[in-house]
Parts: structure tokens; C-alpha cells; sequence
């Protein structure tokens, strides 16, 4: 008769054991999640290099419609797409790019919110050389969404980047953006005004391309390029960065 009763005692204590062992993992947990709460409050980001100012009076409003004009009229880091680095560019590949850029990816996402500027790791121009114009779109903010190859046919995600000729600052209009804006027009006449869909160039151009590097989380895009946001379908890069304002095309056709 004895046995039962100690098999019932020791599976009460396996089961007391086991809620003191969840009590401490519990205790344990909320004890580490205090630390990084601290940790949290007492890091200190680096600030942006710009910052959201009046120049910018749409900041964090809504989008416009596309077509009334040329002059930026975005919801988000308005600062940072109309301003870009003042740093000399560099040039690189694209497969170099992405190795400076994908160094900063977890920062990027913790740290980038819609009204940030622009920040020490975005302030940097690069030159990517001998790429391909494949297709473009102008959006409701004024920006071109460009699609710029590293491959003439089939480019895979990896090849591919989204670049933007930005739409112009409220204030004091960047000489470089202007110029790069209006030769792109000009390269482009048959491109709709304001389309839904991406315009798809005759000719693919062959340029060098220059612009300021810049982390877009409004853009997320995965590896493959799936469930991207931005890029017609079949031509959709695999990652948020961008070159973003260009600064100077280069046309080589």
C-alpha cells in the first residue's frame, strides 16, 4: 500500500519542482529584460546628420498626387531624401555596395523611423558604373523610382537596385537634383506623367549613376526579391537600400 503513495509523492514533487524551475527561468527573464530596458535607456544613437525642418513642410503628411509638380511632396524623411551627403562619391560595384551597406542592416531597422534624417551610415555618395536604366515610375511624392541592373537581360534580385531621382526640396533646390531631374525627362519622353504601373524603356540606357546611399523601410523587400514593394514584377532588388537622391547621371549611350 506504501508504493502507491510514494509514487504519488514524487510526482508531486517533479511537479513543484518544475514550477519552481518556470518561477526562476520567469525571474530570470524579466530580470534580464529590465537590464536591456536600462541598457536601452542609457545607449545613445548617433544623431542625424540632417534633420526634419521647415523646409519640408509635408513631413509625416500625406503623399500628394503625382503629376501637379516637381517639388517633393513625400511623408516621410523628407529631409533626408531631398538633402543628399556632401561626402566626395565613391565608386563601387554593386555587389560592393551592398557588403557597406548590409553592414548596417540591423541598425537601419531598429533606428530609421518615417521622420529620421539622415544618418552616419547614409551619409556617403557612391558611383555604380556601366549599369542599366531597365525601367521607371514617377510616384504620388514626385520621386522617379528607377531600376538600375548590373545586367543588361535577366538580372537576378541581386543585380538589381532601386534608385531614386527625388523630387525637389521646398526650399532652395539642390543645382544637382534639378539637372539630374530634367535630363532624365528628357532621356525618358514617352514615360507616362503618373502611371500605375512601371515604364519599361525601349532601350535599356547604360550610365553611371551617382547618389547618396539611404535605407528605405517604407521599400521591405526579402531575399529573391519577394514580397518587395517597389521594382515591376520580374525586376524587384532584394533589400531596402537605395541610392537616394541621385546626384548625376552619367549617360553612356
Amino acid at each position: 500500500m506504501r508504493t502507491p503513495a510514494l509514487v504519488i509523492l514524487f510526482f508531486l514533487y517533479l511537479f513543484s519542482a518544475g514550477l519552481r524551475a518556470q518561477h526562476a527561468n520567469e525571474d530570470f527573464l524579466y530580470a534580464s529584460a529590465g537590464k536591456k530596458d536600462k541598457l536601452l535607456e542609457s545607449a545613445t544613437l548617433p544623431p542625424p546628420v540632417h534633420t526634419p525642418s521647415e523646409c519640408c513642410p509635408h513631413d509625416n503628411g500625406e503623399s500628394g498626387e503625382c503629376g501637379t509638380g516637381k517639388t517633393f511632396d513625400g511623408r516621410s524623411r523628407c529631409m533626408a531624401k531631398t538633402h543628399p551627403s556632401t561626402k566626395a562619391a565613391v565608386e563601387v560595384t554593386l555587389p560592393k555596395l551592398r557588403q557597406i551597406a548590409f553592414v548596417h542592416n540591423t541598425e537601419a531597422k531598429e533606428d530609421v523611423e518615417c521622420s529620421s534624417g539622415r544618418f552616419p551610415y547614409e551619409d556617403a555618395n557612391y558611383t555604380l558604373k556601366n549599369v542599366y536604366i531597365i525601367a521607371a515610375k514617377r510616384e504620388g511624392d514626385e520621386d522617379y523610382h528607377v531600376i538600375v541592373s548590373t545586367k543588361k537581360k535577366t538580372p537576378k534580385p541581386e543585380n538589381l537596385i532601386n534608385v531614386e531621382i527625388s523630387g525637389l526640396p521646398y526650399r532652395d533646390p539642390n543645382d544637382d537634383l534639378k539637372t539630374v531631374r530634367k535630363e532624365f525627362e528628357e532621356r525618358t519622353p514617352d514615360m507616362p506623367d503618373c502611371d500605375a504601373s512601371y515604364y519599361f524603356l525601349p532601350k535599356r540606357l547604360k550610365v553611371n549613376i551617382t547618389g547618396s546611399l539611404f535605407f528605405d523601410n517604407e521599400h521591405p523587400c526579402f531575399p529573391g526579391g519577394k514580397r518587395c514593394n517597389v521594382g515591376p514584377k520580374g525586376y524587384k532588388p532584394d533589400n531596402c537600400w537605395e541610392l537616394h537622391p541621385v546626384t548625376a547621371i552619367k549617360w553612356l549611350d
